[in-house]
């Protein structure tokens, strides 16, 4: 009769002769003492806000000597998306005291809402202040990366942008810093490209074309669309805003930090924007502790929003019946057809929320046209919607991004053997 020591000496037996993947190769000792430190090697997909942090982290959290970092940058200069996206009116919808590296307050924005400009002015100016472009290596795009198990390392696959040519390199460490909005997508509509006339992504804005006494077609209701929108009405001839659908225009967040430096003075619930006066910013300069106390006002007040985004709760409710009212304070009588298409039935926070000043004034502009509905498709003329064409001088598709998590290269992961 067996034991219960023979069935494991059994299990023990069978154990010992499974073929193990690992180690990959026959051990060979190195020649060199146990744990002697070796220096690792970085690599970085991108030098806008996330690389250019990954570089003054590194610097100040490793030894000297024992590290080395390169930053691919597929673009001809570093900055990220505010470098990429520079078409008329772009901004930030957070206030420009929050927009900052933590550690690196910023007392002279020159607005409440920093525009994209000064937005990149900021990231070129911390680079060049902490010495991390010596890291950059521009016009260099990640094609693919993948995962060598027996080495312990990254091979990355490059392209040059300017020849189109490849190469390799390799990291132990490799940080995806390309962010969210880095991708930008032309729409899936058909005839896109028959278009004859200018045809452009916000993106990608094309600062050669005129668009003075032009008539020009803008695709989409996003936060790029909601800020395009306002300065293009201004200059053109005409606008046609074509609209698939609706989307929530709010009130401005943090607002209520500005009450002090506004000295009392009334202001539109819709007016969100606030140019800081000399002694606003001699002030932040002069005091730190009081500069801090108004970006922690501005952060408890976005803060407390939270609970919007909690479904059936009072502050969803109410906020939604806020906004609403506000939209149609701001759209105003005889407009009927687009209040009824352009405020949601869904609650905010279901999708994006856009604050945006003037929108929904130049919304109902004599030179702004709202074309509600599916993009049959697009012609050399113009664009058909329900079998109309609308003709155009100009096309600017403000179809954002492909705001995914996947890394907008390819990944690949190789096992032992």
């Amino acid at each position: 009769m067996r034991t219960v020591k023979d069935e494991a000496l059994d299990v023990l037996a069978s154990i010992g002769s499974i073929e193990t993947e690992y180690p990959p190769a026959p051990y060979r000792p190195l020649d060199q003492y146990h744990s002697k430190p070796s220096k690792i090697r970085v690599a970085g997909a991108g030098a806008g806000a996330t690389g250019i942090c990954l570089a003054y982290k590194l610097e100040r959290l490793l030894d000297p000597g024992t590290w080395e970092l390169t930053l691919f940058e597929k673009n001809q200069h570093f900055g990220g998306t505010w470098f990429e996206n520079t078409y008329p009116g772009v901004a930030c919808d957070i206030p420009a005291p929050m927009y900052t590296y933590s550690f690196d307050p910023n007392p002279n924005w020159s607005h409440y809402f920093a525009y994209g400009s000064e937005i990149q002015n900021y990231f070129e100016d911390f680079a060049k202040r902490h010495g991390v472009q010596k890291y950059m290596k521009l016009n260099t795009k990640v094609v693919e990366i993948n995962w060598d198990g027996n080495q312990g390392i990254w091979n990355i696959v490059l392209q040059d942008q300017v020849t189109k040519e490849t190469w390799s390199d390799w990291a132990h460490v490799f940080v995806n810093g390309t962010g969210l909005l880095n991708t930008w997508k032309w729409p899936e509509i058909n005839g896109l490209f028959n278009f004859k006339g200018s045809l452009m992504h916000s993106a990608k804005w094309n600062h050669e074309v005129d668009f003075a006494n032009k008539t020009v077609g803008v695709i989409g209701t996003g936060s790029t669309s909601v800020q395009i929108l306002p300065q293009l009405q201004k200059i053109a001839k005409q606008v046609k805003v074509f609209m698939r659908s609706p989307t929530w225009i709010s009130p401005p967040f943090g607002g209520t930090a500005l009450a002090t430096l506004r000295k009392g003075a009334e202001v539109s619930l819709s007016t969100r924007q606030y140019k800081f006066t000399e002694e606003d910013k001699q002030r932040f300069r002069d005091d730190p502790e009081y500069f801090l106390e108004f970006r922690r006002e501005i952060e408890a007040e976005i803060n407390i929003m939270f609970e919007m985004y909690m479904q059936g709760s009072d502050v969803s409710k109410n906020f939604k019946k806020l906004i609403a009212e506000e939209m149609k304070r701001r759209i105003g009588p005889g407009q009927e057809k687009l209040l009824d298409f352009i405020i949601p039935k869904w609650s905010p926070g279901c999708r994006r929320v856009s604050p945006a000043d003037g929108y929904l004034e130049a919304l109902v502009s004599p030179n702004v046209e709202p074309v509600y509905g599916e993009i049959d498709y697009i012609s050399k003329k113009g664009i058909v919607v329900d079998g109309q064409e609308h003709e155009m001088d100009i096309l600017v598709c403000a179809t954002g991004f492909q705001p995914a998590f996947k890394p907008p290269f390819k990944v690949c992961y190789s096992s032992f053997g």
